[in-house]
């Protein structure tokens, strides 16, 4: 009889979530709705998880999160963790980006740190593939093509195909970058993407071949490096827009010169290297200043990083081979002579670098040596970066070397010697 009076309790899950939801107590009726609205919320934040991150799940991604943790379980190599083997066994493009170094070759983009470390590999088919980076992105394009793409660290979220044919590029502060392309109809045309891959602004023109875009560092401006012909006569200028209008805002006129170079220094001034001089030019005034002049023939190499500009011009006075000129916008900062030729130069917040054939040789703002490392026979670029350290990039390999390394030597300062008689 005592059995009869007892009410079971369903082991069936549905049953029990019917029984709770028609119990005779409101609050056992709305936690059991509640967890149920909880369970599909889980369920559709998972689903919108796998849609957003399905990259992720991708065999290298996978590929990747394993080498990481062969790497974390692995003995530490001295060697490697100031070196990067080229995955592909070569590179035609580097270029600093998060700690380590981005490198493209024709059918990929890798994002390497030292130690053996890939943190992403895009493929690509680029016939002649460039590289550009900022602090947060790397913009690849492939020039004379049609293929273009943005990535992060982690992946690429934007891979355009254009309808036009690439001339060139340029990745601004801002993550948006702007892309110079043949036009149908039109002698070239000019158009700025966001960072998600939307067209914000396009500009074409039937009277000018633009050679070079920048953004400015807002990234609400942009400048145009174009030629026209005069006569028998080709002539520069720059033009300046802003991006909610399609029309010229400014121009300034370079003279008959060519321009190898072009970037901003701020929303209204933009640097020009040419063939002939270093010019500054400023939009408010509709006038270029000369920072430099040199001859065609002189002009051997040049770098730009931010509004500094080292140049490398031939020099004709005694052993000298080379004038090494270090600008801002104000003018000359440092000036030496050297008995080689360059074979790279570069920049960083602080310091200069040379590359030359007996080795590298690193400067202050002033131009005054630093250290040096002769033991760099073989490397074709280096990359000086904000911490002192330079990488050196040789055919299959990129290394890392810091004034106190192995075969790096400081160079004294010299004391000028202010003795005199006392007569």
């Amino acid at each position: 009889m005592a059995d009869n009076n007892i009410i079971r309790f369903p082991t069936n899950a549905k049953e029990r979530t019917r029984y709770l939801s028609q119990s005779e107590k409101p609050a056992f009726r709305r936690l059991t709705r509640l967890r149920s609205l909880t369970g599909w919320a889980l369920i559709l934040t998972f689903i919108l998880f796998l849609a957003t991150n399905f990259t992720m799940f991708s065999p290298s991604s996978i590929a990747q999160a394993v080498s990481y943790i062969q790497l974390s379980l692995s003995e530490p190599d001295s060697t490697l963790l100031n070196s990067i083997q080229y995955p592909s066994g070569s590179a035609t493009g580097a270029a600093q980006f998060n700690g380590g170094l981005a490198l493209i070759d024709s059918d990929t983009l890798y994002i390497a740190q030292t130690g053996g470390l890939i943190q992403q590999t895009t493929q690509l088919s680029y016939t002649s593939p460039v590289i550009r980076t900022n602090g947060s992105r790397v913009l690849t394009f492939d020039r004379g093509g049609s293929g273009l793409s943005l990535s992060t660290a982690i992946s690429t979220p934007v891979r355009l195909s254009l309808d036009d044919v690439i001339q060139d590029a340029a990745l601004g502060q801002s993550n948006d970058f702007v892309v110079v392309t043949s036009a149908t109809g039109y002698r070239a045309a000019v158009s700025v993407y966001s960072d998600n891959g939307t067209q914000r602004f396009r500009w074409s023109t039937p009277d000018y071949y633009v050679q070079y875009a920048a953004l400015s560092p807002s990234g609400n401006r942009m400048c145009a490096l174009a030629f026209y012909q005069e006569g028998i006569e080709l002539r520069s200028k720059l033009l300046f827009f802003d991006l909610d209008q399609d029309t010229v805002q400014a121009e300034v006129e370079l003279g008959s010169t060519v321009g190898i170079s072009l970037s901003y220094l701020d929303e209204n001034t933009a640097l020009v290297v040419s063939d002939v001089a270093l010019l500054l030019a400023d939009e408010n005034a509709g006038e270029a200043t000369t920072l430099a002049s040199y001859t065609a023939d002189e002009l051997l190499a040049f770098t730009v990083s931010g509004d500094h500009v080292l140049l490398a011009t031939r020099a004709w006075t005694g052993s000298a081979r080379c004038t090494l000129s270090l600008y801002n916008r104000n003018g000359l900062l440092g000036q030496t002579e050297s008995a080689e030729e360059p074979v790279s130069l570069s920049l960083s917040s602080r310091q200069a670098a040379v590359l030359t054939a007996s080795g590298l040789h690193v400067y202050d703002y002033n131009l005054t040596a630093q250290w040096e490392n002769l033991t760099t026979g073989g490397a074709n670029r280096i990359l000086l970066t904000d911490t002192g350290s330079v990488w050196t990039l040789y055919s299959k390999y990129a290394s890392r070397i810091g004034p106190t390394d192995e075969g790096s030597v400081e160079i004294p300062e010299e004391i000028p010697d202010d003795t005199s008689d006392n007569n």
